[in-house]
C-alpha cells in the first residue's frame, strides 16, 4: 500500500480515530496497534489533531495503513482457519 496516495486523513478526527478506524468497530489486537503507535513515537499524541504534530500526518497515516494491512492479514488467517 502506498501511504502517500492513501493519507486520506479525516481532519476533524484526533490522531487515534485516524489510526483506528480502518477496524470499522472489529475489535482489535491492543497489543498490535501499541506497537504501532510506540515504534511511531504517537503514544502520548493520540488525542492531539494530526496537523498538529511534527510530521503527524505521515506518521498517523502510517500508523493507519500498518492497523488496515493488519486487520486483512488477520481476516486472511481466520479465513484460511475456517477451510
Amino acid at each position: 500500500m502506498n501511504v502517500l496516495q492513501t493519507i486520506d486523513l479525516k481532519k476533524y478526527y484526533g490522531s487515534e480515530p485516524n489510526v483506528t478506524r480502518a477496524l470499522d468497530g472489529d475489535t482489535a489486537d491492543e497489543r498490535f496497534i501499541d506497537e504501532i503507535v510506540e515504534m511511531l513515537a504517537l503514544e502520548d499524541r493520540l488525542m492531539n489533531m494530526p496537523n498538529n504534530l511534527s510530521g503527524g500526518q505521515m506518521r498517523v497515516a502510517i500508523a493507519r495503513c500498518l492497523v488496515e494491512e493488519g486487520k486483512r492479514e488477520k481476516e486472511a488467517e481466520d479465513h484460511d482457519m475456517a477451510f
